[in-house]
């Protein structure tokens, strides 16, 4: 009896996680360039018994022999799924998809101490700032106002007068000043060859893990791409990689196992009733 309340207490706790999980995938069905991510379970420590001695009654088994009791379910990761959403047209000069699913836009973001993170983020609904600095340039920011980075990790920077914005594949932007001048920077992009390797941070943006003592070198996890590489398509946004028909299909699925753990939870209180009133 302890045992069951023990493996069913477990398990809802770590059932709230795919529910938050997938709670947290729904609210951002609609946001542009989100990933979806997926919870994957494991047993815990389980206690092997054999009451059968005669190994020759098991002939023809096709489940390992003996009796196996565990302590419930763990989850023992959460993967971001990497694909590349569904594209959606905008005509807009300043919206960017990203056509290859392990690139990513760096952003800068402050980390509260007055420095500047480097992040990365597949959100590519840009704007420019609503206010000039003393130079007259405005900064190309994301939806959440972070700012976008060069390859030199400064922020970009265009003309508050410019006009006629050209986005290329590889990232180099082209604009217009009043005057026929033609102003030209770059907005850098970062190609995972380990993608699994990022942490969501919030905000729609993700940072890279912690590589200390793993023996990973940063060079072996992403490159920054260079002049003519590439996979910016102007003009369109890649929407959530979120199918609301599976994630509401796991939430019911995920409610019926915590109320099934609920439910041993309970008859295992009362088992444990009955029994000290009988030794009463």
């Amino acid at each position: 009896m302890n045992r069951s309340l023990i493996t069913a207490a477990n398990t809802m706790g770590q059932i709230q996680i795919q529910l938050d999980t997938i709670a947290n995938n729904v609210s951002n069905w609609n946001t542009t360039g989100f990933k979806k991510t997926s919870a994957s379970f494991s047993e815990l420590l389980y206690q092997e018994f054999q009451p059968n001695r005669r190994v020759d009654y098991e002939v023809g088994r096709d489940t390992p022999l003996g009796i196996r009791t565990g302590v419930g379910a763990l989850v023992s990761t959460t993967d971001i799924l990497h694909r590349i959403g569904s594209p959606q047209t905008t005509d807009r000069s300043l919206d960017v998809m990203l056509n290859n699913a392990y690139d990513f836009l760096r952003v800068g973001v402050p980390d509260g101490n007055g420095n500047v993170q480097v992040r990365y983020t597949r959100d590519g609904s840009l704007a420019l700032s609503t206010l000039p600095n003393e130079n007259g340039l405005v900064q190309l920011v994301t939806s959440e106002g972070y700012p976008l980075l060069t390859d030199g990790n400064e922020p970009v920077y265009l003309p508050a007068d410019a006009t006629g914005i050209s986005i290329r594949s590889d990232g180099t932007i082209y604009c217009e000043l009043p005057d026929n001048t033609i102003v030209e920077t770059k907005l850098s992009i970062a190609n995972f060859s380990r993608p699994q390797l990022l942490q969501k941070m919030g905000d729609n943006t993700y940072a890279l893990q912690d590589l200390e003592g793993t023996g990973i070198q940063v060079e072996d996890v992403y490159r920054i791409l260079g002049a003519g590489e590439g996979s910016i398509a102007q003009g369109m946004l890649e929407m959530s990689t979120v199918d609301l028909g599976e994630e509401f299909t796991d939430l019911i699925a995920m409610q019926r196992v915590y109320q099934l753990s609920a439910r041993a939870v309970q008859y295992s209180n009362d088992m444990l009733g009955m029994v000290n009133s009988l030794r009463k």
